[in-house]
C-alpha cells in the first residue's frame, strides 16, 4: 500500500513540476519523477516562498548569468570551479601543488559536464519525442512527458556549484548535528544534485537561495539515515552483507526518500 501511494505521489509531484523542469533545465517535455529528489519538491517550493519575504535575500539575485554579468570573468563556470576548488584545497590542508590539482579538478568539472550532459541529451531527446508523440496518439489528450532521472541536473551550472559546495558543508553537519550517527562517504559525490534539483528550479537558478534550501535538505536527509540505519542494517545483513566489524550501517540516499521515509513512520503507527 505504501508502495502505491509513493508511485501516485512521486507521479503527481512530476506532473506539478514538469512545467518548471523543463523551463530551468532547458528539457523539453521532461520531468524528474525519482523519489530521492521530487519527495523534496513541496518544501523547495515553500522555501522558494519564505526567501521572498527576507529582506536582502529577496532581491540577491545570485543566478550564473547575474553572477557572470557583475563578476565579468570572475563570474565565468572556469574561474568560479578554480576559486571553490582552491579553497577547499587549502582548507584540505593541501600543499601548493596540491591545492592546484583540486582546482583544476574543479574547474574542469563545472565546465566539461554541463557539455557532456548536453551530448546525452541530444541523443536523448528525439528518442523521447518520438515515444511522447506515440503515446499522445493512442491516449489522446493526456499530454504525456517523459521521466528521466534527475543526475541529469548535474548538466546545470546551479546545481554543480551547489553540489560542490554541499561535499564540504555535508561532512560539517555530520559533525556537528547532535542527533547525527552517519559519515557520509559512500553518496556525497552526487546526493547534493538531487536535493539540489528543485531548489535551483524554484529559484530560477539562485545559488544562495538553492544552497540554503540544500543545507535545510541535508539536515533532514542525515536525520533520516540515521534514524533508519537499524532496518538498513538488518536488510544488509539478511542480504549476507558483511558488515567488517561496523555496528550500523547506511546511506546519504537512504535519507533522501523523504517521502517513503514518511509512508514508513505512517505505516508504523498501524503495526
Amino acid at each position: 500500500i505504501c508502495g502505491a501511494i509513493c508511485a501516485i505521489v512521486t507521479f503527481k509531484l512530476a506532473d506539478w513540476t514538469q512545467p518548471v523542469v523543463e523551463e530551468e533545465f532547458g528539457l523539453p517535455g521532461v520531468s524528474f519523477p525519482t523519489s530521492n529528489s521530487i519527495s523534496w519538491a513541496p518544501l523547495a517550493y515553500l522555501l522558494n516562498k519564505v526567501y521572498d519575504h527576507i529582506p536582502g535575500l529577496n532581491k540577491l539575485k545570485a543566478d550564473p548569468e547575474s553572477i557572470q554579468k557583475k563578476f565579468g570573468v570572475l563570474g565565468e563556470p572556469l574561474m568560479i570551479g578554480t576559486i571553490l576548488g582552491a579553497v577547499f584545497g587549502i582548507l584540505g590542508g593541501n600543499d601548493v601543488a596540491g591545492v592546484m590539482t583540486v582546482a583544476m579538478y574543479t574547474a574542469a568539472t563545472m565546465v566539461l559536464t554541463p557539455k557532456m550532459m548536453q551530448v546525452l541529451m541530444e541523443g536523448l531527446i528525439p528518442f523521447a519525442d518520438a515515444v511522447k508523440e506515440l503515446l499522445n496518439k493512442k491516449f489522446s489528450g493526456n499530454k504525456f512527458h517523459i521521466g528521466i532521472d534527475a543526475a541529469l541536473t548535474i548538466a546545470n551550472p546551479s546545481c554543480i556549484a551547489v553540489g560542490i559546495l554541499m561535499v564540504p558543508t555535508t561532512i560539517i553537519l555530520a559533525m556537528v548535528l547532535p542527533f547525527n550517527r552517519l559519515l557520509p562517504i559512500s553518496d556525497i559525490a552526487y546526493q547534493a544534485m538531487w536535493l539540489s534539483a528543485y531548489p535551483v528550479a524554484f529559484s530560477k537558478g539562485n545559488v544562495v537561495r538553492s544552497y540554503i534550501s540544500c543545507v535545510i535538505f541535508t539536515i533532514i536527509m542525515l536525520f533520516i539515515a540515521t534514524s533508519l540505519a537499524p532496518v538498513h542494517t538488518a536488510l544488509a545483513v539478511a542480504g549476507g552483507y558483511d558488515l567488517a566489524g561496523a555496528a550500523l550501517v547506511s546511506t546519504e540516499d537512504a535519507g533522501t526518500h523523504l517521502l517513503s521515509y514518511l509512508l514508513s513512520v505512517v505505516a508504523g503507527l498501524f503495526h
